[in-house]
């Protein structure tokens, strides 16, 4: 069985927890961070070539960065900067579009159910992410 499946099991308690954790208290905390790349490490040692484990590290490198400049100019926190980078290398190569995509519908929807529902608090970046990863896994299978 390749990466997909194993990932796509261990994907699932984490994103309920991040959309539970994230919604209530617009926290991404350390240890979600850690147990997410520690799952990612774990599964790709097993399941994955040595040169896609390097590509999809690189990817998660560069997403850090590219969020990092999101959180320098106040638009999205450390712990959702942190998270992409974690979750970031779970997304195959050839699933990257599909994610991306994904990602920005989730962040529509949320978007519309957080203005109606807490006005005023910043969105919750976590939930669409780690759901986005979830389905680009899914879709992988």
């Amino acid at each position: 069985m390749g990466f997909a499946p194993w990932a796509l099991v261990g994907l699932l308690p984490l994103a309920a927890w991040i959309t539970w954790d994230d919604w209530h208290h617009r926290i991404i905390r350390n240890g979600t961070v850690l147990v997410c790349a520690l799952v990612f490490v774990l599964l790709a040692v097993l399941t994955l070539p040595a040169a896609e484990m390097a590509v999809r590290l690189a990817a998660g490198a560069v997403a850090a960065g590219l969020c990092a400049g999101l959180w320098h100019l106040g638009r999205m926190g450390g712990g959702d900067v942190k998270l992409a980078a974690a979750l970031v290398p779970f997304v195959a190569p050839n699933h990257w579009a599909f994610a991306f995509v994904t990602l920005i519908i989730l962040c529509a929807g949320l978007a519309v159910a957080a203005a109606k529902m807490q006005a005023g608090r910043p969105l919750p970046f976590g939930i669409p992410l780690a759901w986005a990863v979830w389905a680009a896994q899914l879709a992988a299978l």
